[in-house]
Order: C-alpha cells, then structure tokens, then sequence
C-alpha cells in the first residue's frame, strides 16, 4: 500500500511538472533564445513560431483534460485519506481482536452485520463498508489507470512535439547552409556574369572593327570588280583582234599551200607521166611489201601474251590497281604507299611518281585524251593529277566514306566516283565541281562508264546496276546476280557488254542492252583473292585476264567461256588487279606485295 502510494505521488509530480511547463522549458531557454534570433519571411522568428505552436498544441491538448486532471487529484487525495483510514482500521481491528476473545463479558454480540465495539469502548466499521471503500478504491484504481493511459498519450504527443522540434531544428540548420551555398552560387555566377559581360563587350568592338574592315573590303571589291570588267573588256577586244589576225595569216598560208600544192601538182603530174612505164612494177612491189607488214602487225596484236617480260618491284606496300592508258603508252600503279606510279609501257621503266593522296589509293584511271589521270582513296576523296605537269589538278572531296572507283567520261570535261558511302558522285572535271550526288543503296566498289550516256556500277550486296547518265537515274538493277560481293565492273569498248566480277568466283557477262546475263565464265581453279580484283579486258572483246588468289592470272575465251591459258606463278601473293594494253599482246598485273608483272 505504501509502495502504491509513492508510485501515486511519483505521477501526480510528472503531472504537475507537464501542467506547469514554464519550469521544464527554462531547461531550453538558451536554444529559445537563439531560435528566437532567426527571422522568417512573415515577420516572426523560428522560437515564435513554435512557442506559437506549442501553444495552440495545449489548447488543444491539455485545456480539455485540466477538470479531469483536478478530479483525479481530488480522487487520489480522497483515496490516500480512505487508504490511511483502513491502515488504522486494520490496526484498531488487530489489537482489538485478542482482547475480544478472552472477555468474559462483551458488551454487545450479533450478527456480521450488526455494529461492534472496541476495547476501548470506541465504534468499529463495519465489513459491508469495507467492501464498499474497497469496490470503490477498485474503481478508483481504475479511473487512475485511463487516466495514465491518457497521460501516457499525452506524454508521447510531448515527445513527438519534441521530435518535431528537432526535425525543425535541423531544418533550419540545413536552410541555413543552403542559403549560403546560394550566396556563394550567387558570387560565382555574378563574377562569371561580368566576366561574360566584358567578353561580350569586347566581341562587340571586335564586330564594330570587323564591320568596318568588311566595308572597306567591300569597296575594295568593287573598285576590283570594275577593274575586272575593265580587264574582260580588254581581253575581248585583244581576242578578237588577235582572232582576226590568225584569220589572216590563215587565210594567207591557206593561199600559199594552195599554190604551192599546185605548183607541186604539176610537178608530179609530169613526173607521173615521165616515168609511168619504169615505176609500174616497182610501185607493185612496194605494195605487197606493205600488205604483209599490216597482216603482221594485225597477228602480233591479237597474240594472247604469254612470257613474264618484266617483273617490277613498283610499291613499298601493297599494290592495288594497275591500268593503262587509251593510247597505251603509259599505264599507272596504285598502293598503301599513298603514290600514284606512271611507267613507260614500252621500256617498263619509271615515268614519274605522283604525290598528295592521304591515305590508301584503292583505283587509277586516265582520261580518254591521256591529258589527265585520277585516283581514288580511302580518305574519302579522289585527286586528278596532270601528267604532263604531274601535280594536283583538283582534290574531290565530298563522299562520306571511302573512294574504291572513279572513272572519265568519253570527252574528258566530266568524272564519276562512287564510295563506301553508299553514293555516286559526278564532278566537273574544269573546275572540280560536284554536280550531282546519286544515292545507290550499297557500297561501290568498281564502276565503268559507256561514253557518256551508262553507267554500271558494282557493289557489296551482290548487286549490278545501271545509271542512266543523262538523267541521273537507275535505268536497271541486276539484284543478287552474285552470291558475294561484286569486285569489279567492266565495259567493252563498243559499249555492248559488261563483264563482272564476284568473290563467288564468277564472271558474268551482261548485254547492255537487256540488261540480262548472257554468259557466266568459272574455273575450278580460280579464287579471288580480293575485294576489289579487276579483271583486263583485251581490245576486241575476245579475251579477259584475271588474277587468282595463288599468284597466276587465268586467260579466258570470251566466245566459249573457258580458260585458254593460265600464265605462270610470277607472284608470290594474291594478284589484285590486271590490265590489258588497248594495242594488244601486253598484259600488266600487281599483287599484294607490291610487285608488277608485265606479260608478253
């Protein structure tokens, strides 16, 4: 009872202490002050703002309990009175009851429910009102437990009000670095705003000095322009006088080999006449005599070569392309070495070498009029050379991936490339212009023209396709006409055929006109070595050369399909291309270790 009785004090003392909270918040006085210190954006600081808070949190949580609170402090004084009462009650009971048993007389006796009287002579209480103090302190017991239980619930809103606090605290805290990280941010970006603020001003004088260097070029220009026009005008009337004084003198020298091939006429009108009778038999003779060189020299032109004549050691890397030139004097060597070689093709010695390609030369061909020769590179350019001055004409650039094929057309003003880019392009050759971009699905990897009307081209899906120059439009697409990719594309010269070549080994010819295979050329033994294997068309269409993938060049007959010759191993790597010379009886190929081979 006493212990219950202390635990009773023990609460009503956190009670008070949660009734009365002036006294626990001394305890945090200090940290209200310094709360109280920082503003907010309404006018009040943060320590107002959460006195505000805790104040309307008692109004609405402890204000409604303060009766109940009153109540139960008068309960538990009542009950501490009625426990008091029985703990004497009891005592009065003890001593009383020994003394009650050993009287011989007592001065009353009953019931349970009737009264007694003590030793003393003084009343006793009754057992019904026991029970009933004892019913009631039950119910008071229990009346205290709610109400520790509400207090409870109280105490923890307390400790979440508390928590909450913190939490603001830290809030605060945190609020507090942000701001002076965006002070901070708010510096920095100030100072890189003024230093932007002076760069633009100093572009803007730069502009101003800019704009008045561009009217000064400007009338530079125009007085420049005049001058030009001034030039021109000149120029015309120096042409036109010059004209006509080569009329002149043409016109004179015309007249003097007028009368001298009279005069000349006559001469040997008198002579025929003279020795008609003493020349006949000579004049027969020398007939016969040049009947015989021709039909000789037609023979040696259709002979199929046969002999390595010359083997050259023409690149330090590998070799990629070999052709000649349209008259057959020349033909040119390409290579990883970046040069472009030119060779004599009589002596098969060094013509020139011809320099600028950054990259790998994959293809070489001369113009019709053997004024000019092109190569295509990996860099994704092509670069005409002049080979009388062996320098760059022009360096086409514009494709997007690399350059495998390029190619004259018949009068030498325009060229074709076409690229890894999946495009060809056509170019002015006078001033280096592209002057259209043709888009054909796949990568090129040889084309050929006809005059300049046909354009076939060769490419990696196996396909053959036909532009229509003039046009610039695919006028047919041979799909899937190899299995593997195409290698190379070559017109015949009366423009009728073209043959192609695939990393399937075959060789097909296509008849321009129908656009349809007409004859498939294969050999057992034939292997292509390369993706860009060009084959050597002869100058009537009657034989093809090609390069195997062991070192030997296989001779195929055009009109019955098969391989005729096959001329010995000269290369010890696969050859890449060959080339048949347009005056018949010379073939010229090159390997991959640089070599060239020329066959006679």
């Amino acid at each position: 009872t006493h212990a219950h009785t202390h635990s009773i004090h023990r609460k009503e003392t956190y009670y008070f202490a949660y009734m009365n909270p002036t006294s626990s918040s001394l305890a945090g006085s200090q940290s209200h002050s310094q709360l109280s210190r920082i503003q907010v954006g309404n006018g009040l600081t943060v320590g107002a703002q959460v006195a505000n808070a805790l104040r309307a949190r008692d109004r609405l949580q402890r204000d409604p309990f303060r009766p109940l609170l009153r109540e139960y402090a008068a309960l538990a004084h009542r009950l501490e009175a009625s426990e008091t009462r029985c703990a004497q009650l009891e005592r009065s009971s003890a001593s009383s009851a020994p003394s009650a048993a050993h009287s011989p007389s007592s001065g009353l006796s009953g019931s349970g429910t009737g009264g007694t009287l003590s030793s003393s002579g003084g009343p006793v209480v009754s057992n019904d009102v026991i029970i009933h103090l004892e019913q009631r302190i039950r119910q008071l017991e229990q009346e205290l437990t709610q109400s520790y239980k509400a207090s409870a619930e109280n105490a923890q809103a307390l400790l979440d009000a508390g928590r909450t606090h913190t939490a603001l605290q830290e809030a605060l805290t945190e609020a507090k670095a942000d701001a002076r990280r965006s002070d901070a941010l708010a510096k920095v970006q100030q100072t890189r705003s003024d230093q932007l603020r002076q760069e633009l001003e100093d572009l803007q004088s730069t502009l101003a000095l800019l704009k008045a260097e561009l009217g000064a070029l400007r009338l530079e220009l125009a007085s420049a322009q005049q001058q030009r026009e001034s030039a021109l005008r000149r120029y015309e009337e120096l042409e036109a006088r010059w004209i006509q004084m080569k009329t002149q003198e043409a016109e004179q020298l015309n007249e003097a080999n007028r009368l001298f091939e009279e005069v000349k006429a006559r001469e040997r009108k008198m002579e025929i006449l003279q020795g008609a009778e003493s020349s006949t038999g000579e004049a027969r003779a020398a007939l016969a005599t040049t009947s015989s060189a021709v039909a000789s020299a037609m023979r040696q032109d259709h002979t199929i070569p046969s002999r390595a004549w010359k083997i050259l050691t023409a690149h330090r890397g590998e070799c990629t392309a070999v052709q000649h030139n349209f008259s057959g004097s020349l033909f040119a060597t390409t290579s990883n070495d970046k040069t472009l070689h030119l060779w004599d093709a009589r002596t098969g010695t060094s013509r020139s070498v011809l320099h600028g390609a950054v990259q790998t030369l994959m293809g070489v061909a001369f113009s019709p009029n053997d004024e000019l020769v092109m190569g295509v590179s990996t860099d994704n350019s092509a670069r005409i050379w002049s080979i009388s001055q062996g320098r760059v004409l022009h360096n086409l650039t514009g494709h997007l991936n690399k350059v495998y094929a390029g190619r004259f057309s018949g009068d030498s003003t325009r060229a074709i490339t076409g690229g890894y880019d999946r495009s060809l392009k056509i170019w002015d050759v006078r001033r280096g212009y592209c002057l259209r971009t043709i888009l054909c699905g796949s990568s090129c990897n040889d084309l050929d023209i006809q005059d300049n009307q046909l354009v076939v081209s060769g490419h990696m899906d196996g396909a053959v396709r036909f532009w229509d120059l003039k046009r610039g439009e695919k006028a047919h697409e041979a799909k899937e006409v190899h299995s593997k990719q195409v290698t190379c594309t070559v017109m015949s010269r009366d423009g009728q055929a073209v043959f192609s070549c695939g990393r399937d080994n075959v060789i097909h010819m296509h008849d321009t006109r129908t656009y349809q295979v007409v004859k498939t050329f294969s050999d057992s033994r034939f292997r292509s070595g390369v993706n860009w294997n060009r084959l050597g068309l002869d100058v009537n269409s009657e034989h093809l050369a090609i390069g195997g993938n062991e070192g030997e060049v296989f001779i195929f007959d055009i009109g019955t399909g098969g391989v005729i010759k096959t001329l010995d191993k000269k290369h010890v790597k696969p050859v890449s291309a060959c080339s048949w010379s347009p005056l018949g009886g010379q073939i010229v190929s090159c390997d991959r270790s640089g070599s060239v081979v020329i066959w006679q």
